[in-house]
C-alpha cells in the first residue's frame, strides 16, 4: 500500500499537471529555444571558454617575439684597477631565418686589464647593431616559431569543436522541442478520444434508465473509457517526460533550467511539410563536395595533419647541422678615452658557429613516431569522410521516404475520419452498434497517431538533414 509520502507526492504531481494544462502561457517557439541554446547550455560556455583559453595559449606563444630589453653593470671597487662599464641591450627575435636583431650600448669609464680591454669605449660610448640568423637548423622552424603554430593549430580546433558543439545542440535542441510539441498533440487527441467517451456515457445511461438500450452497453462503454484513460495517462506522461528533456536547453538568463508547460504548447499539426522532391547526381555531389569542404570534424582532423606536419619539420629540423651567421656594426662616439684610437672606429664583423649533432637515435625515433601518427591521421581523416557522406545521403533519403509516408498517413487521416463520420451518423439513425462506432473512433485516432508520427519523423529527418549537410542558416547559427 503506497505510504502517505507517495500519495502526497502524486497528488502535487498530479496538481502540476492540471495547473500545467490551464496556463495561458505565449507560445514557446523553436526560436527562443535555439537561442537560450546557444547562449545558455553549459556545453556552450564550456566550449567558447575553451577557445578562449586557446585563444589565450597563441597571444603567449607570441610573447617569444617581444623586444627584450637587458642591462649589465660591472664595477670594480677596489684593487689597482677602477673600471667600470655599462651596457644596455635590446634584442628583437622575429621569424625569418630564426633571426634575432639587436642593439647595445656600452659606456665604460677607467681603466682595465689587458684581458678586459675589450670593454673600453670612447667617452661618448659606443653604439652597436647587429643580427643572428640561421642558415641551417633552426632556418625554418625552431622552437619558438613551433610553439606559435602549435599554438595557432590549438586555437583553430578549438573553434572548430566549438562549430560541431553549435550545430550538435542546435540539432539536439530542435528535435527535443518537436518531440515536446508532439507529446502534447498526442495527449490533446487521447483527450478527445476520452471526452467522446465520456459524453456517449452520458447519453447510454439516459438510455438505459429508459429501457431503451442494455445495461451491457454501459459496462462496456465504461471498460472503453477506462482504456482511453490509460492511453490519457501515458500521454500525459510522455509529454511531461518530453518537457523534462526540452528544458535542458530552454533555459533563462542565469542560465537555470526551464520546464515548458502545457500552455505553452505549439500547434505543430497545422503546419503543412513541403514536399521533397529527389536530387539529381549533379546536385548530391555539389552538395557533398561542399560538406567535405567545410565539415567541422574533417577541419579537426586536417588541422591534426597540419599540425602533425609541423612536429614533422620539427624533429628533421633535430637532425641537421646547426650553421649560424651574424653580422654587426659598431661606431664609438666621443672623444678617445683610456682604450685609445683603437676605439674610435665603425667595425663590421661578419662570423659563423657550426656544430653538428652526434647522438641523434631519439631525434630520429621521435621523427619515426610522428611520421607514423600522421600516416593514421590520414587514414582517420578518410575514414571520417566516407562516414559523412555515407550519412549525408542515408539523411536525404530518411527525408525522401519520410514525406511520402507523411502523405500516406494524411490520406488515411481523411478516409478514417469520414468513416468515423459515416459510422456515427448509422449510430445515431439506429443503424450501428455501439462496438463499430468504438472502432471507427478508435481508427481515426489512431490514424491522427499515425499522422503526428509521421509528421515528427519528417521533422526530425530535416533537423538531421540539415545539421548534416551544414546548413547554418536553417538551423538560426551564425557561424
Amino acid at each position: 500500500m503506497p505510504s502517505s509520502g507517495n500519495r502526497a507526492a502524486s497528488a502535487l504531481f498530479l496538481a502540476f499537471l492540471l495547473a500545467a494544462s490551464s496556463v495561458n502561457s505565449q507560445t514557446l517557439t523553436l526560436a527562443d529555444v535555439r537561442a537560450s541554446t546557444q547562449q545558455h547550455v553549459p556545453a556552450i560556455l564550456r566550449a567558447i571558454a575553451a577557445n578562449r583559453v586557446a585563444a589565450g595559449e597563441r597571444d603567449a606563444a607570441n610573447g617569444a617575439f617581444d623586444l627584450v630589453f637587458a642591462g649589465d653593470s660591472y664595477n670594480r671597487l677596489g684593487g689597482f684597477w677602477d673600471g667600470r662599464v655599462q651596457t644596455f641591450k635590446a634584442t628583437k627575435p622575429v621569424s625569418d631565418y630564426g633571426a634575432s636583431i639587436y642593439s647595445q650600448y656600452r659606456l665604460s669609464e677607467g681603466n682595465f686589464p689587458i684581458y678586459e680591454d675589450e670593454f673600453f669605449t670612447n667617452t661618448g660610448g659606443q653604439f652597436k647593431l647587429g643580427v643572428l640568423f640561421s642558415l641551417l637548423r633552426d632556418r625554418d622552424i625552431d622552437a619558438r616559431r613551433f610553439a606559435l603554430a602549435d599554438a595557432e593549430f590549438s586555437l583553430r580546433a578549438s573553434e572548430f569543436e566549438l562549430m560541431l558543439v553549435r550545430i550538435g545542440l542546435a540539432q539536439e535542441a530542435t528535435i527535443a522541442y518537436w518531440r515536446w510539441a508532439a507529446a502534447g498533440q498526442r495527449l490533446a487527441i487521447y483527450r478527445r478520444l476520452l471526452t467522446n467517451a465520456l459524453d456517449r456515457n452520458v447519453g447510454l445511461e439516459r438510455e438505459v434508465r429508459e429501457g431503451a438500450r442494455a445495461a451491457i452497453f454501459l459496462t462496456e462503454n465504461q471498460q472503453n473509457i477506462n482504456r482511453r484513460r490509460a492511453l490519457v495517462v501515458r500521454a500525459e506522461r510522455d509529454l511531461a517526460l518530453a518537457a523534462n528533456v526540452l528544458s535542458f536547453y530552454w533555459r533563462d538568463s542565469d542560465g537555470d533550467m526551464r520546464t515548458p508547460v502545457a500552455g505553452q504548447l505549439p500547434m505543430m499539426l497545422q503546419q503543412v511539410l513541403p514536399t521533397a522532391e529527389p536530387e539529381t547526381a549533379a546536385e548530391v555531389n555539389a552538395r557533398l563536395e561542399s560538406v567535405l569542404a567545410r565539415h567541422p570534424e574533417l577541419g579537426v582532423l586536417r588541422n591534426a595533419i597540419d599540425r602533425s606536419r609541423v612536429r614533422i619539420a620539427l624533429r628533421e629540423n633535430s637532425l641537421m647541422p646547426r650553421l649560424d651567421g651574424y653580422v654587426e656594426f659598431a661606431h664609438g662616439v666621443g672623444a678617445i678615452a683610456e682604450g685609445g684610437r683603437s676605439r674610435d672606429s665603425t667595425d663590421t664583423v661578419v662570423g659563423l658557429n657550426f656544430s653538428v649533432p652526434i647522438a641523434r637515435r631519439e631525434a630520429r625515433a621521435r621523427l619515426t613516431q610522428e611520421r607514423d601518427r600522421l600516416s593514421a591521421l590520414e587514414f582517420q581523416a578518410l575514414e571520417a569522410a566516407d562516414r559523412i557522406e555515407q550519412a549525408l545521403v542515408a539523411f536525404g533519403f530518411q527525408r525522401f521516404y519520410a514525406r511520402e509516408l507523411y502523405d500516406l498517413a494524411t490520406q488515411e487521416v481523411a478516409q478514417l475520419q469520414t468513416l468515423q463520420n459515416a459510422e456515427r451518423q448509422r449510430f445515431a439513425a439506429g443503424a450501428s452498434d455501439f462496438f463499430l462506432v468504438n472502432v471507427r473512433e478508435e481508427n481515426a485516432a489512431n490514424s491522427e497517431i499515425s499522422l503526428l508520427n509521421a509528421r515528427l519523423d519528417a521533422v526530425i529527418a530535416d533537423v538531421n538533414f540539415e545539421a548534416a549537410t551544414l546548413d547554418f542558416e536553417a538551423l538560426d547559427l551564425e557561424l
